[in-house]
């Protein structure tokens, strides 16, 4: 069973998100993601395999856990 998530970003997508708050992210393995100032995301799950360089994360942003195909980070 999948679990349920706010947000999921398609391969070759490139999503910036600005502010605000967001609960999961599910990651598909060409995707990109920047996380600007004054954003807070709960989780983001990379376990098909996303670069950790296709995920940037602004100072000022706040990103409470990546998961990955090998555990949390």
């Amino acid at each position: 069973m999948w679990p349920v998530y706010d947000l999921a970003l398609v391969n070759y997508s490139t999503t910036t998100l600005n502010g605000g708050k967001i609960g999961s992210i599910y990651m598909w393995k060409h995707a990109k993601l920047t996380v600007k100032a004054g954003t807070t995301v709960d989780s983001i799950d990379i376990t098909l395999g996303t670069p950790m360089s296709n995920i940037v994360v602004e100072e000022g942003a706040t990103v409470n856990k990546i998961i990955t195909k090998d555990g949390e980070m």
